[in-house]
């Protein structure tokens, strides 16, 4: 999945289900939901870089790897990543 290449613009409420997308790429399963844990269903750190970098590129936002690692179930990382939005709005 290269999501770059789709041309996708992001909306704010796109994010969920851009993470979801992603994260079930990377993961291979499609099973997974926003209530998982992304290191509890088969993460690691080199997915973990994977996941931030692709949403970091669609949502044309800096991100850390720390965010998910602090936030590892995937509704948490995504308000995280809508907090931090906010915040650099300001």
């Amino acid at each position: 999945m290269n999501l770059r290449n789709k041309g996708e613009t992001m909306a704010h409420d796109d994010l969920p289900a851009l993470t979801l997308r992603v994260a079930r790429d990377l993961l291979e399963n499609n099973d997974l939901s926003l209530d998982d844990n992304f290191f509890a269903t088969g993460g690691d750190s080199m997915l973990a870089m994977h996941l931030v970098g692709r949403l970091a590129r669609v949502i044309g936002q800096r991100l850390r790897v720390s965010l998910l690692l602090e936030n590892p179930v995937l509704a948490d990382f995504v308000a995280a990543i809508a907090a931090q939005e906010f915040i650099g709005a300001r």
